[in-house]
Parts: C-alpha cells; sequence; structure tokens
C-alpha cells in the first residue's frame, strides 16, 4: 500500500457537510482507505476576498492505485520494448530476406524465359534449315 496526504476543503453551501461527503467519496472509492483526518482549520480566501472562508482539513490515505498503475506501466513498456527491439528487427529482417528471394526468382524466371527464347529460336532454325534442305 502507498500512504498519500490530500487537502480537502470547502467555502460554499454547507461547508462541513460538503467536507464530509469528500471523505466518505474518498473512503468508499475501490482501492482507497482514509486512515486518518485532521481537525477542521478555518481559513480566509487569499485573493479573492469577497468570498466565505474556507473550512480544510488534511486526510491520510492509503491506495493499491499507484502501485497497479506502475504496474501496468512497467508492462506496457515491457511490450513496447519487446516490439521495438525484439519483434519489430525480426520482421524487417524477415521482409528483407523475402525480398532477396523475390529478387532472386524473378532473376530466375529471366534467366528461364531467356533461355526457353534460345531454345525455341534454335528449333524454328533448324526447322527452316530442315525445310530449305527437303525443298
Amino acid at each position: 500500500m502507498v500512504q498519500a496526504f490530500l487537502s480537502v476543503g470547502a467555502n460554499l453551501g454547507d461547508r462541513r457537510n460538503t467536507c464530509q461527503q469528500a471523505l466518505e467519496a474518498l473512503d468508499s472509492s475501490v482501492g482507497i482507505r482514509v486512515v486518518a483526518v485532521s481537525g477542521e482549520y478555518e481559513t480566509e480566501p487569499m485573493e479573492k476576498t469577497d468570498q466565505p472562508d474556507f473550512i480544510n482539513l488534511a486526510v491520510q490515505v492509503e491506495t493499491e492505485r499507484v502501485r497497479r498503475l506502475e504496474r501496468a506501466d512497467r508492462r506496457i513498456t515491457q511490450r513496447i520494448n519487446l516490439f521495438e527491439k525484439i519483434l519489430i528487427p525480426g520482421a524487417q529482417e524477415n521482409i528483407r530476406r523475402i525480398r532477396i528471394f523475390l529478387g532472386d526468382a524473378e532473376m530466375a524466371a529471366v534467366v528461364r524465359s531467356k533461355i526457353a527464347k534460345g531454345i525455341h529460336e534454335r528449333k524454328r532454325r533448324n526447322a527452316e534449315a530442315s525445310a530449305g534442305e527437303a525443298g
């Protein structure tokens, strides 16, 4: 559990009731437990003085939310690192290999095409030569 200290205050309406409702809302929040509440302090407004005085108090709470957020942040950071440092470079290397393979396959297809064309040309010339000798 992480301890935190909060300030609660109000200066409008039923000030004490407003502060009490804030404390109850904090205490009923999941993952937050009110540990201690200070006494009330009545203070004058600081800058805008044409308003009612404030009632202020300090609240000590224990919460797991900070730890949960830290764990979630750590998990997200680990996943980002996994993608940035391992999966993305691996995929880029695979893409490079695929491009090389496709380039090699394209080159082989061109060579096969030229060989087939050469064989076809030789057969055609041999056929023409045979027809010329027979005629």
